[in-house]
């Protein structure tokens, strides 16, 4: 009896012995690939085509916005300038702003509408507030863009909500 739970005591302490040699290699290897991973990311990141494949904003996009986040989009067709400006087809302007993977925009007085986002390949999703400007409303919406070829999108607004600025008080 002494021998067979010798014998069992010596097979289990093996199978810990390997299961800890298993698990540390494991360890091993499992380090060696985040030290791997941690240095190229610590690399100098020289533009957004690096980080995200993004590339420039300029050119035509498609602005779905959403106040209130409820999930019916309102369209706006927005051309992005080299000069850091922008205009829409709604007779709005304002100025913009790239980098580390964000782009943001704002619209001129007397709006001071902003949207924020983050930029995903052919895309840009994020969260616009019209911070208290006169006539908008004061809840944040949700939006994304997606370029826009020539004659591809058409603007549309939805019933009863806002502007692309958040106004109102829109005709």
């Amino acid at each position: 009896m002494k021998t067979v739970t010798k014998t069992m005591a010596i097979a289990i302490l093996l199978v810990a012995t390997f299961s800890c040699n298993k698990q540390n290699s494991d360890s091993t290897a499992l380090n060696t690939a985040n030290r791997s991973t941690a240095a190229a990311s610590s690399r100098t990141i020289k533009d957004n085509d690096d980080l995200l494949g993004f590339g420039s904003p300029v050119g035509d996009w498609a602005l779905y916005y959403d106040w209130g986040c409820s999930g019916e989009y309102g369209i706006s067709i927005m051309t992005v300038n080299a000069d850091s400006t922008f205009t829409n087809d709604q007779g709005s302007s304002g100025t913009w702003i790239e980098g580390k993977g964000i782009f943001m925009f704002n619209f001129n007085a007397p709006y001071r509408t902003t949207y924020s986002g983050t930029e995903r390949i052919s895309r840009v999703v994020g969260i616009m507030s019209a911070f208290g400007s006169p006539g908008a409303v004061l809840y944040p919406g949700c939006f994304y863009m997606v370029r826009a070829k020539s004659g591809s999108f058409k603007p549309s607004r939805v019933p009863g909500m806002p502007d692309v600025t958040g106004r109102i008080d829109t005709k």
